[in-house]
């Protein structure tokens, strides 16, 4: 029985450093220099859903997908790319009801 919580255990840390270390190489070519609509966009959604957690947005052209992280500082990943007003909307009021239900992966 130990035996087995040991290596789920193990498991779970090994996971997690993984997936820190992926994080981390993203973090690496991510910029915060995002237009202006992103930053309003992103104002006008937060106050909408009452959403009080500081959030930094940051974009990576490595990324395929949009992704929040962060236990503490919450951080929105986008990738490097070209939104229209409305796709921007969904994409950040996705992320940020991520971090408003406080999901984490």
């Amino acid at each position: 029985m130990i035996e087995q919580i040991s290596i789920y255990i193990l498991a779970c840390l090994i996971m997690c450093l993984t997936i820190g270390s992926v994080l981390f190489f993203y973090m690496a070519d991510a910029k915060q220099d995002h237009g202006e609509e992103i930053l309003k966009t992103e104002s006008e959604l937060m106050k909408e859903h009452k959403i009080r957690t500081p959030v930094e947005i940051y974009c990576n052209p490595w990324i395929l997908i949009p992704m929040v992280y962060g236990i503490k500082n919450k951080k929105i990943l986008l990738p490097t790319e070209e939104y229209t007003r409305n796709e921007l909307r969904i994409i950040l009021l996705h992320e940020l009801i991520h971090i408003k239900h406080k999901d984490i992966c």
